[in-house]
């Protein structure tokens, strides 16, 4: 529970703190690589991976971290720019929507976090789980840049692939490492239908419901 305890400080640091505050000190590599949903989406899938062994509290604890994410947001955007102002943010763009997405994706990645601390006892699940974050690190900010990369600062266009594909190069070589090769064959198999489906969910939630993240 102390480390579940640490991914939630973790997740109010980066969901409120560090996008009310962090980008006012112009550190831009900082900055970048911290105030990206890819800092969230790792914030979740670490909450269900410090979560007690059962994938019921996996889904809980990720979708706690995501309340925790986005109530931090609008806490310190009100702490830093006034009630009113937070208010106004809710209000206009889509807050009730960000609300749920994000506790709803919690609950996903929370799950898939779970899954991958358990790759001695359920090792096809692991596989899935990790390799399938590893494709959400690896290829969604290279998504996201080719949809709309020239809006992008070119610190934050260099950093959050190389620091998030990282990560997830990471994770797809731990489960080539520890899960066994027929269970790994199986598990990239799903983790490649899964990474297309999350990745064209994604584009669709930045393009039709709500307004452009990185």
């Amino acid at each position: 529970m102390r480390r579940l305890a640490a991914v939630l400080v973790a997740a109010f640091l980066v969901g409120g703190v560090a996008q009310a505050w962090l980008w006012r000190l112009d550190v831009q590599v900082l900055t970048a690589a911290v105030t990206t949903q890819f800092a969230w989406a790792l914030v979740l899938y670490a909450a269900g991976w410090t979560a007690p062994r059962r994938s019921r509290w996996a889904v809980l604890s990720g979708a706690l971290a995501g309340a925790v994410l986005i109530g931090s947001y609008y806490l310190c955007q009100a702490l830093a720019d006034g009630a009113a102002s937070a208010t106004d943010q809710f209000a206009q763009s889509r807050g009730p929507a960000w609300v749920a997405a994000t506790i709803a994706v919690g609950a996903v990645l929370g799950l898939l976090g779970g899954w991958s601390a358990r790759v001695g006892q359920r090792p096809v699940r692991a596989g899935f789980g990790l390799l399938t974050m590893a494709a959400a690190l690896v290829l969604g900010p290279l998504v996201l840049i080719g949809l709309y990369g020239g809006d992008l600062p070119a610190t934050a266009r260099i950093v959050v692939p190389l620091v998030y594909g990282a990560v997830g190069l990471v994770l797809a070589a731990r489960a080539v490492r520890r899960v066994p090769r027929r269970c790994l064959v199986r598990a990239a198999l799903a983790a490649a239908a899964a990474g297309v489906v999350g990745l064209g969910l994604l584009v669709l939630l930045m393009t039709r419901v709500l307004y452009r993240t990185f």
